[in-house]
Parts: C-alpha cells; sequence; structure tokens
C-alpha cells in the first residue's frame, strides 16, 4: 500500500501530465520490478530509474516524477514496503479515471444572433431543454425575468414534478434603484409560492469611490448539480429573440456542483439573502 506522501506524488503527476505519458512511466516502472516485486537488476533504484525522468518534456511533471522516485527510495531504505509496480499500477489506474472524467465533460456554444457557418444552438432552446430536462434541482441567476411566458411555463411544470428552484434576480431597492421593478415581477403568483429567491443585500455590495453600487450580472442556470448554461443572456424576450448573445453549456457535474456551492456559500455569508415575497403576492392579486 502507498504512502500518504507517495499517494499525493502520484495525484500530482496524473494531474499534469496527459494520460499517454503517465502510461508510459507506469509502463517504465514495471519494467523494473517481476510481478512480485523483486528487481530485475543489481539496483535499478540507483542505476536505471533516474533515466525514466530525463524522458519527460515537461519540467514540472520531470521533478514530480524525480521526487515520486526518491521518496520511494527513502522509504525502501526504511523498510516500507510499497513496490514499483505499486506505484505503477496506482499511476496507470487514476490516470485512466481521470481521463474518463475528462472525456465525458462537453461544450456546446449557444447564441442568439446573426449566424455563421459555425455550428451554435439557440438560447431559448437550450435554457428550455435544461429547465424541462431537471428533475431534482434548479438554479437560475438573471438580472430579471421579463416576457418570456414560454419558459414561465416550463418552470411551473418543473414544480409540479417536484423540481426545488432557486432564483437570484436584481431588487430596486438592494440596487439603490438600478431598476424600478423587482426582477421576478413576472413570475405569477402560484410560482412566487413555490420557489426560493435570493438577493444581492445592499449593505453586502462593494461602492466606487464615485458612489457606484454593485449589480447583479451573472448569468447561469444550473439542472440537477449535472448541467451549467453560462451565457450573456438574461431570461428576457430580447435576449432569446434580438440580442447577440453568447453562452457555454457546459456538461461537467463537478463544475456545476461548484457553481451550486458557490452561491450557497453566498447565502450562508449573507452575500445573498432571500426575498420575502408574501406581500408582494398579497399585494397582486391579479396574478
Amino acid at each position: 500500500m502507498l504512502s500518504e506522501q507517495l499517494s499525493k506524488l502520484v495525484f500530482q503527476i496524473v494531474e499534469i501530465m496527459p494520460a499517454a505519458a503517465v502510461h508510459q512511466l507506469a509502463s517504465d516502472l514495471e519494467s523494473w520490478e517481476d510481478t512480485s516485486g523483486r528487481q530485475l537488476s543489481a539496483d535499478p533504484a540507483e542505476q536505471s530509474l533516474s533515466k525514466i525522468s530525463e524522458r519527460i518534456p515537461n519540467p514540472n511533471a520531470r521533478y514530480l516524477v524525480d521526487k515520486l522516485l526518491d521518496t520511494w527510495k527513502e522509504e525502501k531504505q526504511e523498510s516500507q514496503n510499497s513496490t514499483l509496480r505499486e506505484l505503477a499500477s496506482a499511476l496507470g489506474i487514476l490516470a485512466f479515471s481521470r481521463d474518463r472524467e475528462k472525456s465525458s465533460q462537453k461544450l456546446e456554444l449557444v447564441w442568439t444572433g446573426p449566424a455563421s457557418k459555425i455550428p451554435v444552438r439557440q438560447t431559448r432552446q437550450v435554457l428550455s431543454q435544461l429547465i424541462g430536462n431537471a428533475q431534482k434541482e434548479l438554479l437560475i441567476v438573471s438580472f430579471v425575468v421579463f416576457k418570456i411566458p414560454e419558459i414561465l411555463e416550463l418552470l411551473k411544470k418543473a414544480l409540479q414534478r417536484g423540481v426545488s428552484i432557486t432564483c437570484v434576480f436584481e431588487s430596486p431597492e438592494e440596487s439603490g434603484g438600478k431598476i424600478t421593478f423587482q426582477g421576478f415581477a413576472d413570475f405569477n403568483n402560484e410560482i412566487l409560492k413555490q420557489i426560493k429567491i435570493l438577493v444581492w443585500d445592499k449593505d453586502m455590495r462593494p461602492i466606487s469611490a464615485e458612489g457606484k453600487i454593485g449589480t447583479l450580472h451573472a448569468k447561469v442556470a444550473v439542472a440537477d448539480q449535472k448541467i451549467s448554461f453560462i451565457s450573456s443572456a438574461n431570461l428576457t424576450v430580447n435576449a432569446m429573440t434580438l440580442n447577440m448573445e453568447l453562452g457555454l453549456l457546459l456538461y461537467d457535474t463537478k463544475k456545476a456542483q461548484e457553481i451550486v456551492e458557490h452561491f450557497e456559500q453566498l447565502a450562508c455569508n449573507g452575500v445573498l439573502k432571500s426575498r420575502l415575497i408574501d406581500a408582494y403576492v398579497n399585494n397582486r392579486k391579479d396574478k
């Protein structure tokens, strides 16, 4: 079994080197021991192992491999039982896992605006599919939501499926009057009663020397902590049909989880606060 220090070095090597190079390194290490861990030359640790790193072009990777072998030799002298084959196996398994993880990541260009020869997906289509396919939870961040009834209908259906929805919008009170209406004003009461709305606390916003206050400018939607849509587009009809907007649809569970966790921590730290909407809902019986 590898020591903690060797395990850390293996991880660092796999992070910095291409998978093919890691597999070659593992093969080189395996060639110096038989299946029982016995050395195949008189003193491979001193005579031949140093040559392995000489074939690695990346100086940072070469340094880590040298450190890995030096640590293995030191532990060997202290009668610790890690073999070169165990090192090789750990490198190979981790490299395979990382390579498979990277191959599962996928990016798609998302666009509103004039067409070109480059294949892109449409903003309205991507957002509709993201909301329509969500099964457990949705995070939506936008300056406002405005005049997109088809998106509202999809959010309503998502709530009916039991999807938990958290939205972060701009607010006239918190923004110092940058907008004159609530960012969620287009939501009907049925939706407002079932979703969680967060706003950026005015007291937690930076203020410039000229007295300008920070503005919520982020736009992102995350479904089930698996798929993220990061875009310049707000949830408005112009962003879906008239403007020139560019975004990326990212199939990467780790990054999706990090985005959700980032906003959760902002809420825990008081940067984002819940918008109490009971009084707001009661004052708009027409919706």
